[in-house]
């Protein structure tokens, strides 16, 4: 049986929203996206694509927007959006009417992105707090990404060699080398190169 296959050239480097803008540039309806991802039951937030200019490249651009004051988020400061367990993201899935096939994508992306954790901290998979990872944009990236690769009907994944940017970056435990630990932990068996570039350009979702 043929297989759908997609393949990313990354030479800007990869995170979840720039997956997602590529998605929608492929196809995929950002209303379907963003009815797929109301599923869910997280705080009210929206995305939109727009078209940028990128040194003269016309690309898709996703824009999240989190509502930080409404109903749902009253009782919850910042830090609790940004300390949440595996078993917490778990649940959250599980309780969506998302399709039997998105939730298990999902959880097998949670569960790689926990088990990267969990070695970098020295601790165990169910004890890991995801910071960044578990912000409610990054959690709407995964999610996203996963609903995208249905809708395409993709099979298999593959991409080109992934750019390592240098300098340091700024995360919850402070300064770090560029990439973050975990994010190296999560490039194992890629290949990679070296560019001079002091940002994050690749991250963890």
């Amino acid at each position: 049986m043929t297989k759908n296959k997609l393949y990313i050239d990354c030479p800007s480097g990869i995170a979840g929203d720039m997956f997602i803008a590529a998605c929608i540039d492929l196809g995929v309806s950002i209303n379907y996206l963003q009815t797929e991802l109301k599923k869910l039951k997280i705080d009210k937030f929206s995305i939109a694509a727009k078209t940028v200019d990128k040194k003269g490249i016309t690309a898709k651009h996703l824009e999240v927007t989190i509502e930080k004051n409404n109903h749902e988020n009253h009782h919850h400061d910042e830090n609790h959006h940004h300390e949440r367990h595996l078993s917490d993201i778990n649940k959250l899935i599980d309780e969506s009417s998302l399709s039997t096939g998105v939730k298990m994508l999902c959880q097998k992306i949670f569960h790689k992105l926990a088990s990267a954790e969990a070695f970098v901290h020295n601790t165990t998979i169910d004890k890991v707090h995801f910071h960044e990872i578990g912000a409610m944009d990054s959690i709407i990236d995964i999610i996203g990404a996963a609903i995208c690769l249905q809708q395409l009907g993709i099979d298999e994944v593959h991409c080109s060699e992934i750019p390592i940017p240098a300098g340091k970056i700024i995360c919850d435990h402070g300064e770090i080398s560029n990439p973050a630990p975990a994010t190296l932990k999560l490039l194992e068996g890629f290949e990679t190169y070296k560019v001079d570039i002091k940002k994050e350009i690749i991250t963890p979702t």
